[in-house]
């Protein structure tokens, strides 16, 4: 809507016409509440977090991540000391060393 305004605003100015007043108050009033509405949805977002990260209100489209979401990727991919996982490929020192025995 605010770019529908906006183009019917410039129009207006260059047609000369009594109604681009009146159509700059609406694309301001529309700016305005564009604004609020990310604003809130910030809000709203930054409520909605489970994780225990600290998000950034500005970006409301990013989702929070959940709780059960980070638990599956450290248990994936960043195994604790005592869960180190199995080397694939053998140390070439060791290699070595069967090799020359």
């Amino acid at each position: 809507m605010t770019f529908v305004a906006l183009g019917t605003f410039v129009y207006s100015l260059a047609a000369g016409s009594a109604l681009a007043g009146t159509i700059g108050v609406a694309l301001v009033a529309l700016m305005t509440a564009t604004v609020a509405g990310f604003r809130t949805g910030a809000r709203t977002r930054a409520a909605s977090n489970d994780s225990g990260i600290e998000i950034e209100g500005s970006n409301i489209w990013e989702q929070p991540l959940r709780r059960a979401q980070i638990d599956r990727y450290l248990q994936s991919y960043r195994a604790t000391q005592e869960e180190q996982p199995r080397q694939v490929v053998p140390d070439p020192v060791e290699l070595t060393e069967r090799i020359a025995a």
